[in-house]
């Protein structure tokens, strides 16, 4: 008996979902958004050659984050 552990119920991918502050999620995503702005901008109104590049980044960077986050 002693040493035990109890065993907790596993949480569910949706109650996962839940514990994500996504008040920070969005802080971010509208920080990367004004980037993408400013690079487009740079571009003269042309998404090449870095805001595509950089948005791709973004969205490969934006799936580990929720993937490490849960």
């Amino acid at each position: 008996m002693r040493g035990e552990r109890l065993k907790q119920p596993e949480m569910t991918l949706g109650q996962k979902l839940w514990q994500i502050h996504w008040l920070y999620v969005l802080l971010i995503s509208v920080t990367a958004g004004i980037g993408f702005l400013m690079l487009y901008s740079a571009a003269n109104g042309s998404l090449d050659p870095w805001a595509s590049r950089q948005m791709v980044r973004f969205g490969i960077g934006f799936v580990a984050l929720i993937a490490v986050s849960l």
